[in-house]
């Protein structure tokens, strides 16, 4: 064998021309195959909780057999990002940017990927959407919101002249799940937004991920609040 063959590799590259290997196309418990994920971007102030929400999400899918894959802010700046200047207007969208490219490489293979970041622009986050859209991947716009003061508290520090990232964020208007953090409750946000992407999934587009995606979220939520009748049902209406 050829020394200078790499004979494994941690990363799939979408669109190789060499034949998929088995991983390619990954199945869940229930043997459906999966092509298609979806994104889900946090964004919000420094300190609102993203991160924080997003790690009990992902605890969440995982306990129900869902493909997760966290993108945190913190160490994509540390990381692949690390040569970008963040004070810079122009590096900060490209930030963006980049942290949904790498979204959409897991995303293309059946993986929920969440990104949690600021994101403080409007137009950076619609573009995120837009690329996902275009490649026909679902994009899901989570606003965690969360006073400045709260934040502040938190932080210990003023966060406008030490950390300016959040300094000019734009709320966002109209974004697909509306999280309000107030205090630690965290539990009864991931609850909220656990039952909004079932909703969303269950009444969208019908590919064999949001089948999967929709029936282990049932699952979950029903064994929690006992309403497994009304949960079977409207899966049968949706899904069969």
């Amino acid at each position: 064998m050829n020394p200078s063959t790499p004979t494994s590799s941690k990363m799939t590259h979408v669109g190789s021309p060499s034949p998929s290997p088995p991983s390619k196309r990954m199945k869940h418990q229930s043997g459906i195959e999966v092509t298609k994920g979806c994104t889900i971007l946090m964004t919000g102030l420094a300190k609102s909780g993203k991160t924080t929400i997003s790690n009990s999400l992902t605890k969440m899918l995982k306990s129900n057999g869902i493909l997760v894959k966290q993108m945190d802010g913190k160490y994509l700046r540390t990381g692949l990002c690390k040569k970008l200047d963040f004070d810079s207007k122009k590096d900060r969208s490209e930030f963006v940017r980049l942290a949904s490219e790498l979204a959409k490489t897991f995303t293309e293979e059946g993986f929920v990927s969440i990104i949690s970041i600021v994101a403080p622009l409007h137009e950076d986050r619609q573009k995120a959407r837009g690329s996902h859209e275009q490649d026909g991947l679902k994009f899901v716009d989570v606003f965690v919101d969360r006073s400045r003061a709260e934040c502040d508290a938190e932080s210990g520090l003023s966060r406008n002249v030490i950390n300016p990232i959040d300094a000019d964020y734009e709320p966002p208007t109209n974004p697909d799940v509306h999280l309000k953090r107030i205090g630690n409750n965290v539990d009864e946000l991931t609850r909220h937004l656990a039952s909004r992407l079932v909703e969303n999934y269950s009444t969208a587009v019908r590919s064999t991920s949001v089948a999967v995606f929709s029936i282990h979220f049932f699952t979950h939520i029903n064994s929690s609040f006992s309403l497994y009748s009304n949960a079977f049902a409207l899966l049968n209406d949706v899904f069969v």
